[in-house]
């Protein structure tokens, strides 16, 4: 067998081993990819994460808050005296 075949024969059996190599690595990054989307996110660091539903909620809740706040001042005040509606709509 010459010189150069054993070269060669032993190129190629490198060759084997570094793609059964990069195939292992390639089938595990497959695998991590595979569990990490598998992996449930929390609802409470979905919410977390979005930062323009956050200004969404910051300023709905005020809102509704200061309008019911509102709301019940406006039902606590006393009602008008008959003589002041009557001089109101003449």
């Amino acid at each position: 067998m010459p010189f150069y075949a054993l070269f060669i024969r032993c190129e190629n059996s490198f060759a084997d081993e570094f793609s059964i190599f990069t195939y292992k690595i390639s089938i595990n990054m497959e695998q991590e990819q595979q569990q990490q989307e598998q992996k449930k996110v929390p609802f409470y660091r979905m919410i977390m994460d979005d930062f323009m539903l956050l200004l969404f909620l910051g300023v709905t809740i005020y809102a509704i808050f200061y309008l019911l706040w509102g709301v019940m001042e406006l039902s606590n005040l006393p009602s008008i005296p008959d003589e002041i509606k009557q001089n109101l709509i003449k």
